[in-house]
C-alpha cells in the first residue's frame, strides 16, 4: 500500500480518510508576557481531489492565534 499512495503520511491520511491534515496536531507555546509575540509552523497538506480554502482561527486566553 506504501508504493501505492507515496508516503507514510499518505497512507495514514488515505486509511483516516483525512481529506486535509495538519502537522504538528498540538502546539505548545508556553508561557508568555503581555505584548510578547511568538510564531510557530505548521503544515497544512490537501490529500484530496478538489482546491480547499483555510480561513478563520480561534482566540484562547486573551491570545490571538492568526493575524
Amino acid at each position: 500500500m506504501l508504493n501505492a499512495v507515496g508516503s507514510t503520511q499518505a497512507a495514514l491520511a488515505y486509511l483516516r480518510a483525512e481529506e486535509v491534515s495538519i502537522s504538528p496536531h498540538r502546539v505548545d507555546m508556553g508561557e508568555g508576557q503581555p505584548g510578547e509575540m511568538r510564531e510557530a509552523v505548521l503544515e497544512l497538506r490537501n490529500w484530496g481531489d478538489n482546491p480547499v480554502r483555510i480561513y478563520g482561527g480561534t482566540s484562547d486566553c486573551s491570545c490571538v492565534a492568526t493575524q
